[in-house]
């Protein structure tokens, strides 16, 4: 019972402190070996050329990183006149399929970006282009079936997933369906 949830907070206490301490540690570290050393100085000049590259270059990403923090906030505005569970099944679907595109992401970019580096410092822009593209090729060969496989399987995954206590049947339904929908954005 409560013996159970005090330590769960607890845990989650210890793992909040430790991170927070590693991150000032770290940082301490850096800053020992980097500051006040002839080879590196703080400063930061706006009119430097390589800000405007950096800006150039950086847009793309900050304008996709908007655009997918403000989706959930305008799925949850639309739902919001919707009957009493909609946001709630919004928000199941859009984090199983976040966590998909992660999972999947994060394992072709640990392999595909090294190469990618490598070719750009070589200047091999052919290179470049075939590593895009073949990574492009074997994502879609993996995202594909996942696709089909996860819209065909929605309802029994989510119920597996989720059923339980409050989470009932008729909960399943709708977030199997978002879900499906949702699928599409991988």
């Amino acid at each position: 019972g409560w013996r159970v949830v005090v330590v769960t907070a607890l845990l989650a206490m210890g793992v909040a402190v430790a991170a927070t301490v590693s991150l000032f540690v770290q940082t301490a570290f850096f800053l020992r070996d980097v500051v006040g050393h002839d080879r590196l100085t703080l400063s930061f000049d706006w009119r430097h050329p390589g800000i405007a590259r950096v800006a150039t270059l950086l847009w793309p990403l900050v304008l996709s990183a908007l655009l997918i923090r403000y989706t959930p906030i305008v799925d949850r505005y639309l739902a919001s006149g919707m009957p009493e569970g909609a946001i709630a099944h919004l928000g199941y679907a859009c984090k199983l399929v976040t966590f998909l595109v992660v999972f999947i992401a994060s394992g072709i970019a640990a392999v595909v970006l090294p190469r990618m580096a490598l070719d750009m410092s070589l200047r091999d822009l052919d290179g470049v282009r075939r590593t895009i593209s073949l990574a492009l090729r074997v994502m879609w060969l993996g995202v594909a079936p996942l696709i089909a496989i996860g819209a065909v399987l929605a309802y029994p995954f989510i119920t597996v997933l989720l059923e339980r206590n409050a989470f009932v049947a008729a909960d399943t339904a709708q977030v199997a369906v978002l879900w499906q929908i949702y699928l599409l954005s991988l």
